[in-house]
């Protein structure tokens, strides 16, 4: 996977951010200087872990690979950025019955390292919450999600 990020004269360049074909990104977020991309799908399992990956304007990576929680199995990551920290949210898939999702959420620092408690953002159900988005202002960040609880969307 590669970003295209405009240069000073507006040409674009090429940055590989991961470079195997078993990850795939939903997300990026910039907080003014440097960027933080959701990533479904690692090296250990690339169909279901999600992690993220800091890089700089330049295209250089940052540290190495985030990992939230450690064989965190979920799907399509959301990440945003306040300005000092983003917020990174996933579906999870939660340990009760099948097609249940719980999303969760992780503040990331700019440095790229975990900033407090991994924490809930919606609770358990017995049906899908997927396909979230994020966004951040006025001083909050806003989550919204496909709710399955009563059948419908």
């Amino acid at each position: 996977m590669v970003f295209v990020l405009p240069d000073v004269a507006q040409s674009t360049t090429v940055y590989p951010i991961v470079t195997n074909n078993a990850d795939t990104s939903v997300s990026v977020a910039c907080d003014g200087t440097n960027y933080l991309v959701g990533i479904q799908g690692d090296y250990a399992d690339p169909e279901y872990y999600t992690t993220a990956q800091m890089f700089g304007p330049t295209g250089a990576l940052i540290g190495s690979r985030i990992n939230p929680v450690p064989g965190f199995t979920g799907e399509n990551p959301r990440v945003a950025s306040s300005g000092t920290n983003f917020l990174m949210i996933m579906p999870e898939d939660y340990s009760g019955p099948p097609d249940t999702l719980n999303i969760n959420g992780q503040i990331i620092s700019p440095l790229g390292t975990l900033a407090g408690e991994y924490f809930n953002v919606t609770t358990p159900i017995s049906q899908e919450q997927k396909n979230p988005a994020l966004v951040y202002g006025s001083g909050e960040y806003l989550a919204v999600w496909n709710d399955y609880r009563n059948g419908t969307n």
